[in-house]
């Protein structure tokens, strides 16, 4: 069944947005209003947002606070295998949908091991993992792990570093970045260890300074076998690099002061085009030619106050979707689409008719 903004009754709530890979395909997970999992539902949509297919959310359950739930992340390899890891503190639980979304099963990577980075492809899923004591806040046995998309068959390898933190406290690593069997992993002070076999084994490669300077690890995008972009926090500010030769270099993103606190976005289009949303009343700006042209192209209607922004979903240059929260207020949340690149937007309302209330 599905639903647009002309159906009648219950507004919705957006709480997420998950982008499929290569796709106009994005889903959104949002609530009827109360803070009980029971209110939450998922949908299927694109980013021109012209009507919402119904889907089953992943098993999550409500934590204390305004629309608080335990779901870390979700997930996206294509329009039917998704994936969300959930925990309240350190996720420990994997569920896996092969079917759109209409339902979801659990699978162990490790035994008793927190999922520190889940990293999907189109192709496979990369994950590190480790034995972790929240009580202590350490960790052992880092690992890193690759699979199918099924989820079935995991396989794993030591992951290797060079971080006097790691194995004495939590990894400092970033998300990794992968692209078919080309495996990135970021980590504190400029290193990053390169794998062109899914993971198996890794080189070493150190990054001249000051790029990639981190406080905990980059956040990798690979959009080819050498092209990558990297969000690196530095404190209270994030800074943004690109590389075109596979990691071995890095070139500085131009930007204004970028604060992680300041509820802003960053989003990787491709290897020529990325996305960035500065929060609060700030400008949605757009880097093309590799990260080499700076061009501020609009501001989201949202923005017109002082807004959070949850998430950015852009499918090619012109068209996209975002999450913000007007006032950083969860319930307030609010999905805007544009299609002419950033300089206008408008307003999607999620309806749920009463049928399905």
């Amino acid at each position: 069944m599905a639903y647009g903004a002309k159906d009648s009754q219950k507004p919705l709530t957006p709480l997420v947005i998950a982008q499929v890979p290569s796709s106009s395909v994005v889903y959104v997970l949002a609530t009827t209003g109360c803070s009980r999992a029971s209110c939450l539902r998922l949908f299927r949509t694109t980013v021109s947002a012209s009507a919402f297919a119904s889907v089953s959310p992943p098993p999550v359950r409500a934590l204390n606070g305004m629309l608080n739930f335990n779901l870390d992340s979700m997930q996206f390899a294509n329009v039917d295998d998704g994936y969300a890891t959930v925990g309240e503190s350190y996720p420990l639980a994997l569920y896996v949908t092969l079917d759109g979304a209409k339902s979801w099963h659990q699978v162990t990577i490790q035994k008793g091991a927190t999922i520190l980075r889940l990293t999907v492809t189109t192709s496979a899923l990369y994950a590190i993992t480790g034995l972790c004591s929240p009580k202590s806040e350490t960790c052992r046995d880092y690992r890193f792990a690759r699979s199918s998309l099924d989820a079935k068959h995991w396989l794993s390898w030591k992951l290797p570093g060079s971080s006097p933190y790691n194995g004495t406290g939590w990894g400092f690593f970033g998300k990794p970045g992968a692209y078919g069997s080309d495996v990135w992993i970021s980590e504190i002070p400029s290193v990053i260890f390169y794998s062109r076999n899914g993971g198996r084994t890794f080189k070493k490669v150190t990054v001249p300074r000051p790029s990639l300077l981190s406080v905990a690890g980059c956040t990798l995008t690979a959009e080819s076998a050498r092209a990558l972009w990297a969000e690196c926090p530095t404190g209270m500010q994030v800074s943004f690099a690109f590389s075109a030769n596979a990691g071995a270099s890095w070139t500085p993103v131009p930007q204004h002061q970028f604060f992680g606190t300041g509820g802003g976005s960053f989003d990787p289009v491709s290897s020529t085009l990325a996305y960035l949303e500065y929060g609060h009343t700030g400008p949605l700006v757009r880097f093309s030619d590799s990260a080499r042209v700076a061009t501020t192209v609009g501001v989201l209607s949202c923005s017109t106050t002082s807004s959070v922004i949850e998430g950015l979903a852009f499918t090619n240059v012109t068209d996209g979707m975002a999450l913000c929260l007007p006032g950083d207020y969860p319930a307030s949340g609010r999905l805007e689409r544009t299609s002419n690149g950033g300089r206008r937007w408008e307003r999607v309302t999620i309806v749920l008719s009463q049928d399905d209330g």
